[in-house]
């Protein structure tokens, strides 16, 4: 029975993906296409290896944090724990892929707190560097986007706060860990007014766990602001490389820009983003396509950003998840039959 629900759900999502695709590129189909044909060997071997790399150094950060916690934790390890968690990420849930890594953890003899503490400052630390620099895209061409874009400017604020706030609870649990009990009070209200059935307990006794793992956080990392700057610069050049491919794509396909281009092609990208951090749709398939062009047309027209949208989704998506199934599936640091196991604890968790 959940092999057919399973089934149905992919179905239901490819001919939701297929249909937002069909109405963004109907009309302009064959010149898509012709612009397409522009990709070469050499531009898509660069995209990809750029997109890539933003994956690995999402597994850095976790090596250094890692080392750090336990000196024989490696950056490969660190690598190898970030590749496995993006490819779960992306085909699965995100609880899973968290489980996940606390197995690939555990396997390199890293206690349980110390595991989730990497894990917390590891989010912590990337939310930080995101809502910076997107904070300062967003800024920097605040007039065009708010001109071009009046309906969809709440959106990205919404995205900014869905980062934002999460931020400053987890500040306030850091520094009064006494808050925790407020905190389950907020959470439950908020949870009656959108009528989601989860018990107190179970709320409570997760909370506990993070604010253990926050303070695990404060003895092991706070105190060396050099390895957290090394980590902000490493996130810093993340994001930059991730949101440069919009303006690497529309070089690739022989679209016309200039220097003063690459400014907007970044704020464009960070706004895409933002918004839809804001929509609670899985996975955002078929809605991050038709984002993608919304956005971009203004700046280079309907044709060019519906190919450039395509191309950004299979470099920066589907590309990736291959790569990091690939990278899954031969890698001795996990094996199938632990993710399987780990997938059924995770359900048994989600249930209670």
């Amino acid at each position: 029975m959940k092999k057919h629900q399973q089934v149905i759900k992919i179905l239901i999502l490819t001919l939701f993906v297929i249909s937002m695709l069909y109405l963004t590129l109907k009309d302009d189909l064959q010149d898509i296409l012709q612009l397409l044909q522009n990709l070469d060997f050499y531009h898509s071997l660069l995209l990809i290896t750029v997109s890539f790399i933003t994956c690995i150094l999402g597994g850095v950060i976790i090596g250094m944090l890692g080392h750090k916690a336990q000196d024989d934790y490696r950056l490969y390890n660190g690598i190898s724990n970030g590749l496995v968690s993006l490819f779960l990420m992306n085909v699965s849930a995100s609880a899973f892929a968290k489980a996940a890594q606390m197995v690939m953890f555990k396997m390199k003899k890293l206690k349980a707190d110390v595991a989730c503490s990497i894990l917390v400052m590891d989010q912590l630390l990337y939310q930080i560097s995101y809502l910076l620099l997107a904070a300062f895209a967003i800024a920097i061409n605040y007039d065009f986007l708010v001109n071009q874009f009046m309906k969809e400017i709440p959106f990205a604020f919404i995205g900014f706060l869905i980062g934002f706030i999460p931020l400053i609870a987890v500040s306030l649990l850091f520094f009064w860990p006494f808050l925790q009990h407020l905190l389950i009070q907020i959470l439950l209200w908020f949870m009656k007014k959108l009528n989601l059935h989860v018990t107190t307990a179970s709320i409570e006794i997760k909370l506990e766990r993070f604010c253990k793992s926050l303070q695990a956080v404060n003895i092991l990392y706070v105190q060396d602001r050099k390895l957290l700057l090394r980590i902000h610069l490493v996130n810093t050049l993340r994001l930059i490389l991730r949101h440069s491919l919009p303006i690497l794509i529309a070089i690739a396909l022989h679209i016309e820009v200039s220097l003063y281009d690459i400014p907007l092609f970044f704020s464009a990208s960070f706004f895409v983003d933002l918004i839809l951090s804001s929509l609670p749709i899985y996975g955002k398939h078929g809605v991050a396509e038709t984002t993608f062009a919304l956005i971009f047309t203004p700046i280079v027209g309907k044709v060019n950003a519906a190919a450039m949208m395509l191309l950004w989704r299979v470099i920066t998506f589907y590309t990736n998840t291959i790569l990091c199934g690939i990278y899954t599936i031969v890698t001795p640091d996990i094996n199938i039959q632990e993710l399987k196991a780990q997938k059924a604890i995770t359900k048994e968790s989600d249930k209670r």
